[in-house]
């Protein structure tokens, strides 16, 4: 493994167990086994740090993006599958995440971070935005594919993606520290959406 990997990984671990301003740079190199000198050759900052610890964490998470790409993905998605099956796709994309450690390690960080860091809580409130965002896109492209029959897209999709920030909050409150099994959560929520998709679906013949 890589010095700026080891650095990476060690600062993951601490941040996550004992919060961003609780764990030293001295601490992360130590148990990364590097010097601190080693530290400054890869990050100008713990803040720094930091922004690449979420950088890391928006790249591997499956959420729906802004880009031009994303949208002509979710358009050949939309026409081989439908409304219905693109939300079943994303919410088991984002199972998917929930069961790999180092991306739970990563969420809990920004999440415990937010509020008291103000790199934690601009990224954070960053990553809010691209998801409204990139919900907003979406519901004008089925509007525009005549999927949906809606009086303005753009906001009934800001809408849902108000809802999905909040089934956020209840994912990481009944994993974190509830236990409770993430596929009956996600199974619960994913629900929700379907019934509100059935009732602005357009049948088609």
């Amino acid at each position: 493994m890589k010095t700026k990997e080891m650095i990476f990984e060690s600062a993951l671990y601490l941040f996550s167990e004992h919060g961003f301003n609780a764990s030293t740079i001295r601490q992360i190199t130590e148990r990364a086994g590097v010097t601190p000198g080693a530290f400054y050759n890869h990050f100008a900052s713990k803040d720094e740090l930091l922004k690449a610890v979420y950088d890391y964490y928006t790249t591997q998470c499956i959420q729906p993006q802004e880009t031009d790409g994303d949208l002509a993905d979710y358009k050949r998605f939309l026409a081989q599958h439908g409304p219905a099956a693109l939300f079943e796709h994303i919410t088991r994309s984002y199972l998917q995440s929930m069961r790999n450690e180092k991306l739970l390690r990563l969420t809990k960080i920004i999440l415990m971070e937010q509020y008291t860091n103000a790199v934690a809580g601009e990224i954070a409130f960053r990553d809010r935005q691209r998801l409204l965002r990139s919900m907003e896109a979406l519901f004008v492209l089925m509007d525009n594919l005549k999927y949906i029959s809606v009086k303005d897209p753009q906001y009934t999709g800001r809408l849902l993606g108000y809802v999905y920030l909040g089934f956020s909050a209840d994912n990481i409150y009944c994993y974190f520290l509830a236990g409770k099994d993430p596929d009956e959560i996600a199974s619960r929520q994913l629900e929700t959406v379907l019934r509100f998709l059935d009732d602005i679906l357009i049948l088609k013949s």
